[in-house]
């Protein structure tokens, strides 16, 4: 799928595939797609009896025209995006769920080492930090200077994308 922002004019572009496996088979399931009014939908549907085994999984790709790859260049056409989008996409399920889960797992640890810490106190306080740590990081795009924290990260719809101006001081301290 591809689009571009009204107001602010940012090409993006969300690339997905599906796979079904019934009883460890890959499957063919046709798949629906169906549309209203800001959404989106891709409907599928197979019988599956008590203790057979069906698994779905989707891969996702998603690009902007303001993400760093496109930084140097003026006047980005959609096909950009798109075509590196599902480049991306077919590598990745070449790779498959379970190498990206583990690239991701890898990375995860990387950062962990990086920020943790060691506290003298109960084990569910130590939870607690780590657990505000996962979010920070989540929720902070290191890839973009351009791009702000959203208000309640990636977890909460509460604010429904808005951004506020000081957000970046809450969490200065933590990226020096």
């Amino acid at each position: 799928m591809t689009s571009r922002t009204q107001e602010s004019d940012i090409g993006l572009v969300v690339a997905a595939r599906h796979r079904f496996h019934f009883n460890e088979k890959k499957l063919r399931v046709k798949q629906k797609l169906e549309t209203e009014r800001r959404k989106i939908f891709l409907c599928s549907s197979h019988e599956i009896g008590q203790e057979e085994n069906f698994t779905f999984e989707k891969l996702v790709t998603a690009y902007t025209s303001r993400d760093p790859v496109f930084q140097e260049k003026k006047g980005i056409s959609d096909l950009e995006p798109e075509d590196l989008g599902l480049e991306n996409l077919r590598k990745d399920t070449e790779i498959g769920y379970e190498g990206l889960f583990a690239a991701h797992r890898n990375r995860w640890n990387q950062i962990r080492e990086k920020s943790d810490l060691v506290l003298d106190g109960p084990d569910f306080d130590l939870l607690a930090i780590r657990f505000s740590l996962f979010h920070i990081y989540q929720m902070a795009p290191q890839h973009n200077e351009h791009l702000s924290i959203g208000a309640k990260g990636l977890s909460g719809e509460g604010y429904k994308g808005h951004v506020f101006w000081d957000t970046e001081i809450f969490v200065l301290p933590l990226t020096l």
